[in-house]
């Protein structure tokens, strides 16, 4: 659960050797849909994290950092994936 929203049935996890701009892929995605956006300590993560924010805000989209806490707080993510 992430703040008490189920998660979703369909994640896009993000990799920056596969998809570099994970934006347009989540403008695609359903209602509903989730990202996990795993930044790997990129000097750009809390700017990347913030579009993916307002995106996720948007689109209906359930948004999770992976494995980093900190950054899940300072980009308002709705939870951390471990």
């Amino acid at each position: 659960m992430a703040r008490g929203i189920a998660l979703p049935n369909l994640l896009f996890f993000t990799d920056p050797a596969r998809v570099p701009d994970p934006d347009v892929v989540a403008e695609r995605l359903p209602r509903g849909a989730g990202v996990v956006f795993r930044a790997f300590s990129a000097a750009d993560a809390v700017d990347r994290g913030r579009r993916l924010r307002r995106i996720a805000d948007q689109r209906g989209l359930v948004l999770l950092a992976g494995a980093d806490e900190v950054l899940a707080e300072t980009i308002g993510a709705d939870g951390v994936h471990l």
